[in-house]
């Protein structure tokens, strides 16, 4: 599959891209499965997370009410996250420490085993960590 899927990962995001341009980046059978893989694996973190799936869907995207999910099931709520990606409340957090969405961005901190003391968001928000 890595002659037609790139997967780099840089800083804990991973980029994923179709190498398919003589099709168009059309799928093909064995990409469908990666996607049903995919939809297993934003499951799997969202229940190690501890939240529901509704949690994990951002519900102020224009998108959210253009689809009509307030009242989609988990699994409808799923599929609109792996076919609309601008859905999923990101980010979520694998570490050995845990796994989390991180709302807000500074939530990461308690799941790095070297958390810097302080930072400031791309918002120009600076963040201070508190002594424990």
């Amino acid at each position: 599959m890595k002659d037609r899927i790139s997967i780099e990962f840089l800083d804990g995001v991973a980029d994923v891209r179709l190498i398919r341009a003589d099709k168009m980046n059309a799928l093909d059978p064995a990409m469908f499965e990666g996607i049903i893989a995919a939809g297993a694996e934003l499951a799997k973190m969202i229940r190690a997370a501890g939240i529901e799936v509704r949690a994990a869907v951002r519900k102020r995207e224009a998108l959210y009410a253009e689809l009509n999910l307030a009242d989609a099931s988990d699994d409808q709520l799923l599929d609109f996250m792996l076919a609309h990606p601008i859905l999923i409340n990101r980010p979520i957090v694998v570490t050995p420490k845990g796994t989390k969405l991180c709302r807000p961005s500074e939530a990461v901190l308690d799941l790095l085993d070297h958390p810097a003391a302080s930072f400031v968001k791309e918002d120009g928000e600076a963040v201070t960590r508190a002594k424990s």
